[in-house]
């Protein structure tokens, strides 16, 4: 079974999976300074990137999600639920992340 994932003109699965992986590394590494105070750098930078990770993961998760939901001629109708499970828990992670970073956040306010 292959996953059937809705991937920009020009642009194969393949490549959508590593940009994925490094949107969700940036993520991760984002939130984990930004939660541990161990910063190098100036504050900006870690909040960039969890909130760029957090929101590309959001908002391309539930984007598939909605589109392998809905029947139209992207995505065939015989498309596994494995893949809408696979999308929507992309989504529900990147808004975790963006519940995380916006506790950070207000630790930091304070």
């Amino acid at each position: 079974m292959s996953l059937a994932v809705v991937v920009p003109v020009g642009l194969d699965a393949a490549r959508m999976f590593v940009v994925e992986g490094v949107l969700s590394f940036v993520a991760a590494a984002g939130l984990f300074v930004l939660a541990t105070g161990r910063a190098q750098v100036k504050a900006w930078v870690p909040v960039l990137a969890a909130f760029t990770g957090t929101g590309a993961l959001f908002a391309w998760g539930l984007f598939q999600a909605v589109v392998t939901i809905v029947p139209n001629d992207l995505v065939p109708a015989d498309t596994p639920r494995t893949v809408v499970v696979y999308a929507a828990g992309r989504g529900a992670v990147g808004l975790l992340g963006g519940w995380a970073l916006t506790r950070e956040l207000r630790r930091i306010a304070r």
